[in-house]
């Protein structure tokens, strides 16, 4: 992640932004966390988001808008109270790219701890 400052304080945008004020869920840790956030402004590109409290977020999350749309994006900056991401691509636009890597990674973990669940009753059950 780079430099909160530097992000916050400099307008280095290829597309305007445009104030708003609408409300995004920031979802990850495989869809396990969602945090209810406001959107400060939006481009193209990315958008500023406007957090409840401090909490430490991965790289790359989720961004689910009221109206259905999901972004995937990476955060570039973050303060206490602000993050700024940069948007990767719009989750339903490329099924074949990121979006199904992650699901695949996900169902390899789940398989292996189904394997290990499964070793663990039969050692249960030999006893």
């Amino acid at each position: 992640m780079e430099d909160a400052d530097y992000w916050a304080n400099s307008d280095r945008r290829s597309s305007p932004r445009r104030k708003v004020l609408k409300g995004v869920k920031v979802v990850y840790n495989d869809g396990h966390c969602i945090l209810d956030c406001t959107v400060a402004n939006l481009s193209d590109g990315g958008a500023c988001l406007d957090l409840p409290t401090f909490v430490p977020l991965p790289e790359n999350v989720t961004l689910r808008f009221q109206d259905g749309h999901e972004h995937l994006a990476q955060v570039v900056w973050s303060t206490s109270t602000r993050l700024g991401v940069r948007f990767l691509q719009a989750a339903e636009d490329n099924p074949e790219g990121s979006l199904k890597s992650v699901l695949l990674e996900r169902i390899r973990e789940i398989e292996s701890q189904l394997n290990d669940l499964r070793n663990e009753i039969v050692t249960r059950l030999d006893r």
